[in-house]
């Protein structure tokens, strides 16, 4: 508190040495005993929310900050009321106390067991005191390490939210022909190829050209040919034959009946 100084050289050199060594160990020892009692309040608390029977029983850092902060206040409040009565001070002066204690600030205008030689009198308080200060330190230090926490994990959570929201927003991105991709109306990938289409298949709204792609239909019709242009050319070369060997013929006949007549007349 600084009502008790070293006044020797080797006093003070030891008092420098010792707060060297001394105060880092005691925030890394306060630190774990905090997170332990972390620990200790989220098991705690999520038995008793089982008890009760409630649907979410996971214990969030919001949750542990508030519990740390009421249980720092209850400490403060009920140590401030004890040393009232012991040392004879008034509430305030009291709480005044305990708060500079706690946060190891340490002015030392205010220090218990300085009179009617507590010390050596009154040992329960002096256990009191004892307890009081390093539960109260440990308190205290959970509480401060969650804020501190809390105060650096928070652009992290925002970070976090935002990755959620661009995957959300991603999840959502529409996929076209080929791989055009549009999220919130705008294109976010070129487009390939498009794929060649089977010329079986039909582009109108019946399916009976798409009937001959499936399987053969159940009954079939033999038709002529529409086209005969190719056998024409044959047809009128028969005809000429045929009507070239009857003029040779009826020629035939006719010299025939004409050499008779010859006769006859002879």
């Amino acid at each position: 508190y600084g009502h008790s100084t070293p006044q020797t050289i080797g006093g003070k050199i030891f008092c420098m040495f010792y707060a060297l060594s001394g105060i880092p160990l005691c925030i890394v020892m306060f630190q774990s005993v905090g997170e332990r009692l972390n620990t200790f309040v989220t098991f705690l608390v999520k038995n008793l929310r089982k008890c009760f029977k409630m649907k979410n029983t996971e214990v969030s850092q919001t949750n542990l900050i508030f519990i740390a902060l009421n249980l720092s206040t209850i400490v403060l409040t009920s140590g401030a009321a004890i040393f009232a009565h012991f040392e004879k001070w008034p509430y305030i002066d009291a709480f005044y106390y305990c708060f500079i204690t706690l946060t190891t600030i340490g002015f030392g205008d205010f220090v218990a067991l300085q009179r009617n030689n507590m010390l050596t009198n009154q040992p329960e308080y002096v256990t009191f005191c004892l307890i009081f200060i390093l539960f109260g330190l440990t308190v205290i230090s959970a509480a401060m390490n969650l804020l501190i926490l809390r105060f650096l994990t928070m652009n992290t959570v925002d970070e976090k939210r935002e990755e959620r929201e661009a995957a959300a927003a991603a999840r959502g991105a529409v996929r076209l022909d080929g791989d055009v991709i549009t999220a919130n109306g705008s294109v976010v990938s070129g487009a390939q190829e498009a794929p060649e289409y089977n010329d079986l298949v039909s582009v109108c709204s019946c399916s009976c050209y798409n009937l001959r792609s499936k399987g053969k239909p159940r009954y079939s019709v033999t038709r002529g040919p529409g086209k005969i242009s190719h056998l024409l050319p044959m047809q009128s070369t028969v005809g000429k034959e045929d009507s070239h060997s009857c003029t040779e013929d009826s020629a035939s006949f006719l010299q025939w009946q004409h050499l008779g007549q010859k006769r006859a007349s002879i």
